[in-house]
């Protein structure tokens, strides 16, 4: 005889038989968890290099230049808000990505502001505020992931 046990597997082998694998639902899968890293990484692959020139050339500058407002406030601004909504722990907007958006916002007001200090604090809360994980970053970066630059043998 068969068993009760065997009796979910037995229709899972039977849906997916029958191409309705969509109908089956995912089991002990958390929202968001299998793909999250590569998403993650994926995105900081794509603005992390943006994130990590803008820091270190303000930090150069010492200031907010008319110069980074005009040709690349709104670059910086738009990879920031990218990387901070990557960075959630749920599928939806939430506590921690919001958190982020915040520090962006803050950022974006104190660039325009010209006010270098509150900038540069709000940049480096937003990098603290990166929940644990892939998304975990150091500005000055080496990694070939944070500066879009291929590594070479």
């Amino acid at each position: 005889g068969e068993s009760a046990a065997d009796a979910p597997l037995q229709r899972r082998a039977a849906l997916v038989a029958l191409g309705l694998q969509a109908l089956i639902p995912a089991t002990a899968a958390l929202a968001g968890d299998r793909d999250r890293a590569s998403m993650v990484l994926g995105v900081r692959r794509q603005k992390m290099p943006t994130i990590q020139r803008g820091y270190s050339d303000l930090s150069a500058e010492g200031k907010i230049t008319d110069e980074f407002l005009d040709t690349r406030l709104k670059k910086f601004v738009s990879a920031l808000s990218a990387y901070a909504s990557i960075n959630r722990i749920n599928e939806a907007p939430d506590k921690y990505s919001k958190k982020l958006q915040k520090d962006v916002d803050i950022f974006k007001a104190a660039a325009q502001e010209k006010d270098y200090a509150k900038a540069m604090d709000a940049l480096e809360l937003f990098r603290k505020d990166i929940p644990g994980g892939e998304g975990e970053f150091t500005w000055f970066s080496k990694f070939s992931i944070d500066t879009g630059i291929k590594e070479t043998q």
